[in-house]
């Protein structure tokens, strides 16, 4: 009982002197790591032979809200010799949709003569690559989080 109390006066005190380095140490790391509501930009472009064809600043298109992902569908064609790449904004049922017209029996299989690979993401201009994208965005926000945690938790210290 008598570490309860200890507790509850060390927070009491906690609160009155230190509330301003709280609010303000907040705010900074919301500043810093939130990031605001906005549409999503993604590189679109239609049945282009080449991924360089796909990237210019020309081609970064601004999403509606509806549209979540950034959507690459990346065809190859051994009859035609050549890809066939399609770059658009889409939804998290778009990209599901998307892969199930695809049809998951030649789905990425690049052994086959004939050969789709479907790609959603959900960062801005993350479908610049044909190939796979790593997302780090869960990884900044974990370090975001424990930054303001430290720094809140070395605000404690006993005086």
């Amino acid at each position: 009982m008598q570490i309860l109390r200890k507790t509850v006066t060390l927070l009491k005190c906690f609160l009155q002197t230190q509330s301003v380095l709280v609010i303000l140490s907040t705010w900074i790391v919301l500043q810093i790591c939130v990031k605001p509501v906005s549409c999503l930009q993604c590189y679109t472009c239609a049945e282009e032979d080449t991924n360089e064809n796909c990237i210019g600043t020309n081609t970064i298109r601004t999403c509606s809200r509806t549209q979540d992902r950034c959507l690459t569908q990346t065809i190859y064609s051994k009859e035609r010799g050549k890809f066939r790449i399609d770059k658009y904004c889409a939804s998290e049922a778009g990209c599901v949709n998307a892969e199930t017209q695809l049809g998951k029996k030649y789905f990425c299989d690049k052994s086959r003569a004939g050969w789709g690979c479907i790609e959603c993401c959900n960062r801005d201009r993350c479908n610049e690559s044909t190939g796979v994208q790593i997302q780090a965005s869960i990884w900044t926000m974990y370090v975001c989080v424990i930054t303001a945690l430290l720094f809140i938790m070395s605000s404690f210290t006993v005086r």
